[in-house]
C-alpha cells in the first residue's frame, strides 16, 4: 500500500526544532517528534517546501536568536531525515501560486502551498477567524502589548482577547476589535472558518479546556484519524463525559461568511479584485 503523503507546515518543525513546552508544561514537540519516527519507519512520507525552510531559518535567527552556525546544521540535518522530502517550487508551480493570491486574496506562502497541493496527499486545516503578516504582528504586540517578539513566550486568542504571554511572566490581553486593525487583507474576504477543503478541521472552539473540536471531512481524513486513534497518538474524548459544542462552531462560521459576503460586495461595488 502507498504510503500517506504528509505536509509538515513551519509551526510544527519549529515546535519539534526548539523542543517547544506551553508554560503549563505540556510538551507541544512530542507530536511532530514521533510524526517524524512514522518516516523513519517508512510509514508515511513527510514533505515540507524550500518556502517553509527559509521561513524556520528567519525564525530560528530573528526570535530564537539561534547563530548561524546552529541554524545550518539544523537545516542540514532536516535534509537527511528518511522519507522527508523537500518540495522546490517549480516556474509553473510559481505561476500558479501568483494566480491563486490573484483570484482569492491568499497570502503569498499559502498561495505557493496551494500550488503544490496536488504533491500532498493528507490536508490538516485550522479554525480560523483571521491571521496576520509577520511583522504586522511584531508591530501589534509591540505598539499594543508592549512585549518585544523575543520576550514573548507564547500567544493565545480567546474570549475576546489576544493574550501575549511574556517569558518574565507579563500578561498582556488586547481586545479582539482592536486586533483586527492588524490582520491580513484577504482575512476579511474569507468565509471559511472550518477549513472546509481539507481532509480534517481542528479548532479548540466548541470544546472544552484541554479538548479539540475535530470534523473528519473524507475518506482519507478518517482512515489516518482511526489509525492515530488505535495507536494512541490521539485520545477521542466520549461525548457523555467530554461535552462538544457544535452550535458556536456553526454560528462562527455563519458569523465569518457573513462578514466577508459584505466585505466581497462593497470591493465589487470598487472593482476590486474578489475571491469569487
Amino acid at each position: 500500500m502507498e504510503s500517506i503523503k504528509t505536509f509538515l507546515d513551519t509551526d510544527v518543525i519549529l515546535n519539534w526544532l526548539c523542543k517547544e513546552t506551553t508554560k503549563e508544561g505540556e510538551t507541544l514537540w512530542e507530536a511532530p517528534y514521533e510524526i517524524l519516527k512514522k518516516a523513519e519507519k517508512e510509514e508515511i512520507v513527510l514533505y515540507t517546501t524550500l518556502i517553509n525552510i527559509m521561513e524556520i531559518r528567519f525564525v530560528l535567527r530573528r526570535k530564537k536568536r539561534w547563530t548561524k552556525l546552529e541554524i545550518e546544521e539544523v537545516i542540514r540535518d532536516l535534509g537527511e531525515i528518511d522519507n522527508f522530502g523537500i518540495i522546490i517550487p517549480e516556474e509553473t508551480d510559481l505561476i500558479t501560486g501568483f494566480n491563486f493570491q490573484a483570484s482569492h486574496m491568499l497570502d503569498p506562502f499559502d498561495a505557493i502551498y496551494l500550488s503544490v497541493v496536488d504533491k500532498i496527499s493528507l490536508r490538516v486545516g485550522l479554525f480560523c477567524t483571521h491571521n496576520f503578516r509577520y511583522n504586522a504582528m511584531i508591530k501589534m504586540m509591540e505598539e499594543l502589548g508592549e512585549i518585544r517578539a523575543e520576550d514573548t513566550y507564547k500567544i493565545d486568542i480567546g474570549a475576546g482577547n489576544y493574550t501575549i504571554y511574556s517569558v518574565s511572566g507579563d500578561i498582556q490581553k488586547i481586545p479582539i476589535d482592536i486586533v483586527r486593525e492588524y490582520e491580513q487583507e484577504s482575512c476579511s474576504i474569507c468565509p471559511d472558518f472550518t477549513s472546509e477543503l481539507s481532509d480534517i478541521s481542528i479548532g479548540s472552539i466548541g470544546a472544552p479546556e484541554g479538548w479539540n473540536t475535530v470534523i473528519v471531512r473524507t475518506k482519507t481524513g478518517k482512515k489516518v484519524f482511526e489509525a492515530a486513534a488505535n495507536e494512541g497518538y490521539i485520545e477521542i474524548g466520549k461525548e457523555d463525559k467530554i461535552p462538544l459544542d457544535l452550535e458556536i462552531v456553526k454560528k462562527l462560521s455563519k458569523i465569518k461568511k457573513n462578514r466577508s459576503k459584505k466585505k466581497i460586495e462593497n470591493r465589487k461595488k470598487y472593482n476590486l479584485k474578489v475571491p469569487f
